[in-house]
């Protein structure tokens, strides 16, 4: 059908609906003294409200039929000046007006018909009377005839006063979002979704308000589509360890750059606090190699404007900050920006992977639970079914877009992009939720913080003495550390079992037997060795506890899978104080620097990291633990012998000046 034939027929249709909207006003006068009462079974809607409804309907018919009868027209214009029709084989887009029209509006959210060419993340500009800009949007969701379009009203008032209505007019600007952007803009910044400074309240922005502006040259896009999602062909195997500074995930959950790792728990269990530390142990480790940190970006999502300044002060005191980009959506800003804000952090990390100084970037969301229940309600408000959640969610999108990259050379490591997401989803001692079950099919691994943990002070609040699979090897972890890890999991897997069957024993009333009392004490040490403090809080004003290195962790490892527990001290129930395990781990460091062991220090600094120890250095690394632990005893030894020395003489000069008060009372 030509166009001139598509505007006549659009003129018949809307006359057709101005004829049928002057019949439906007419009854409405005649309905309006009907008006239904609220019965017992609940609310009925009166006829004077059907008929409000169809009037309503009846408005935004007219405005779609007269928005497509102004585009065939032309169109039929531009099919005599070209001489030219092209037949779409579908007949949908050719069905579809280039420009749209605004058919409803509720919560920065309209109906649009029409815009033929929009594809999702598309930019559209609406206008007012004579042509005036009213507000910009982007396509929010596509369906058959109506693209769902999010507004993005301005943040002077003047710009909320002018509210959109249906009829508006919306044209097609930029085929994606785009935010304005640079590497000095985003070193250190807190910005919105748009790439906007971030709005503090007033108290927290009032030590920033003598920051210059930096100019922002770049253009980012901002896409969460299938077509983000880099192929096979520019991937490359996950080869470089990516170090926590947590023995937890370091030794039994190792990364690498490129993984999609999830933390998950309850509120108040420490995910932020595990990722900020995070963040502070690879801007540390790379200062301390000489190398360039990774850049990161760090997505708060629904979270106070208090929190994220808190977050902001956590990473300026560990030095951090200069190396991380924060994009904020506050709980105070529209649902819009919230739901775009992990997009835009992923755009932005990217951005910085490819034109930054270091090739490796990091992008933590904090946290996806939120966004999920921010899509809900975004579902519910389109009035979109069920299904269409995942894909608006775009999380698996995400996901996919974190991977290891090709370098220029078989030999050069290309660049990376690593995921720390996190989620607050149930303990886990309870039973997960559809949305972690979800969120754990996503990542490459996770680790789930437990409540209980993190209420006793223990940092990271994971339960290491569960039962766990076998653990990942070379080159995720050195072999010598892989070797001995894997010993110690088979170790906890069948000490668990023991714990189990003492704990069921003990409900019953049953004594417990030495030999499992010595499994017990074994735990006990195992959990000394994961158990860390936490090397920045929100609290801090400093950082504090740092990583062990690599040589001590390896050193821990070893003595657990070769330590005889009945010979520790304060073992057995003895009255002695138990081993702390990381003060021995450094007198053994201590120990290996002497002359008498500096044979071994070499052995050990020189050992290549992809070959495990030989069966000579880890008997010349079990003499030295075991003379150092023979050494401690005897300290002890000579620790309690004075002490009771001490006691002794103090309990004589006691029993002394008692008989002296006796005598003198006698006398």
């Amino acid at each position: 059908m030509t166009g001139a034939r598509r505007a006549q027929v659009a003129a018949m249709r809307l006359l057709l609906a101005r004829s049928s909207r002057a019949t439906a006003t007419s009854r409405l006068h005649n309905t309006i003294p009907y008006v239904s009462s609220i019965s017992s079974r609940g609310f009925r809607s009166s006829p004077a409200v059907q008929a409000g409804g169809k009037r309503g309907a009846a408005d935004a018919n007219e405005a779609v039929l007269e928005q497509q009868m102004l585009d065939f027209m032309r169109l039929a214009e531009a099919e005599e000046a070209a001489d030219v029709v092209v037949e779409d084989p579908s007949g949908v887009q050719g069905e579809l007006p280039l420009t749209g029209v605004v058919m409803d509006v509720q919560n920065s959210l309209a109906r649009v018909s029409g815009l033929r060419h929009a594809t999702i993340g598309s930019v559209v500009a609406i206008r007012g009377g004579e042509d005036e800009l009213l507000c910009h949007g982007f396509v929010l969701f596509l369906e058959k005839k109506v693209a769902h379009v999010a507004l993005l009203h301005g943040s002077d008032e003047a710009a909320r006063a002018r509210p959109v209505r249906i009829g508006m007019d919306v044209q097609m600007e930029h085929e994606q979002l785009e935010i304005p952007g640079s590497l000095a803009r985003f070193a250190g910044a807190v910005i919105n979704p748009l790439g906007q400074n971030f709005v503090f309240s007033d108290d927290l922005a009032a030590e920033d308000e003598d920051a210059a502006e930096v100019a922002a040259n770049d253009r980012i896009h901002v896409t969460w589509g299938a077509q983000s999602v880099p192929g096979v062909m520019a991937r490359a195997p996950l080869c470089a360890p990516f170090e926590t500074g947590l023995l937890a995930v370091d030794c039994l959950q190792p990364l690498a750059r490129g993984h999609r790792f999830g933390v998950m728990g309850p509120r108040n269990s420490g995910k932020t606090r595990v990722a900020l530390d995070v963040i502070a142990h690879q801007v540390a480790l790379a200062k301390t190699r000489g190398e360039q940190p990774p850049q990161f970006v760090y997505v708060c999502i629904g979270k106070s404007a208090a929190r994220i300044h808190q977050i902001r002060d956590a990473l300026k005191i560990t030095g951090a900050l200069e190396h991380t980009a924060i994009v904020a959506a506050s709980d105070r800003d529209s649902p819009v920006l919230q739901y775009l804000a992990p997009f835009t952090g992923c755009a932005v990390a990217e951005f910085l992977m490819n034109h930054g100084k270091s090739p490796r970037s990091v992008v933590v969301y904090d946290d996806l639970a939120t966004h999920t229940m921010v899509v809900e309600g975004l579902v519910q408000a389109l009035r979109l079914p069920r299904a269409a959640q995942l894909s608006l969610s775009a999380h698996a999108v995400l996901m996919e877009r974190s991977a290891q990259f090709k370098g220029t050379s078989k030999t050069q490591e290309g660049p990376s992009l690593t995921t720390l997401v996190l989620a607050d989803a149930p303990d886990c001692l309870e039973v997960a939720s559809e949305f972690q079950e979800r969120v754990v099919s996503l990542v490459d691994d996770y680790m789930g913080l437990e409540a209980s943990l993190a209420r006793n002070r223990v940092f990271p609040p994971v339960d290491v003495l569960a039962p766990g699979a076998s653990v990942r090897g070379p080159p995720f972890q050195s072999a010598a550390r892989w070797t001995f890890v894997s010993r110690l999991r088979a170790r906890i897997n069948a000490a668990a079992q023991t714990k189990q069957n003492v704990e069921v024993a003990r409900k019953l009333g049953f004594e417990t037997e030495p030999e499992d009392a010595e499994t017990l004490e074994f735990l006990e040490l195992v959990q000394q060795f994961f158990t860390q403090g936490p090397r920045l809080s929100v609290s801090m004003a400093e950082p504090e506890h740092a990583a062990p290195t690599e040589l001590v962790t390896e050193l821990g490892a070893f003595f657990l899978t070769i330590v005889d527990v009945s010979q520790l001290p304060g073992s057995g129930g003895r009255d002695e104080v138990p081993l702390e395990l990381w003060d021995f781990l450094r007198d053994v460091s201590q120990a290996l620097e002497r002359d008498e062991s500096r044979d071994v220090l070499n052995q050990l600094t020189t050992h290549k990291r992809t070959q495990p120890w030989s069966l000579t250095l880890q008997e010349n690394v079990a003499a030295v633990l075991l003379n150092e632990l023979e050494a401690l005893k005897q300290r002890r030894a000579k620790e309690l012998k004075q002490e009771h020395v001490k006691r002794q003489q103090y309990l004589r000069k006691l029993r002394e000046r008692k008989a002296g008060t006796a005598t003198q009372q006698k006398a």
